[in-house]
C-alpha cells in the first residue's frame, strides 16, 4: 500500500512538472513571437531605408549624367 502511495505521489509530481514545462514553453513561444514581430519591423525599416538610399543614388547619377 505504501508503494502505491509513493507511486501516486510521484505521478502527481510528474504531472505538475509537465504542466510547468508546458506553461514555460507557452511563455517562451509568446516572447519569441513578440521578438520576431519586433525584428520583422526593424528589417522592414532597414529595407525601406536602403531603398530610399538607392533611389537617391539613382537620382544623383542621373543628375550627374544630365549635367555633363
Amino acid at each position: 500500500m505504501i508503494d502505491r502511495i509513493k507511486l501516486f505521489s510521484k505521478i502527481n509530481d510528474l504531472e505538475e512538472r509537465t504542466k510547468d514545462i508546458g506553461r514555460c514553453h507557452n511563455d517562451f513561444c509568446i516572447l519569441q513571437e513578440r521578438y520576431n514581430k519586433n525584428t520583422d519591423k526593424q528589417i522592414e525599416s532597414i529595407q525601406e531605408e536602403i531603398g530610399s538610399v538607392y533611389e537617391h543614388m539613382a537620382e544623383l547619377s542621373k543628375e550627374k549624367e544630365d549635367g555633363r
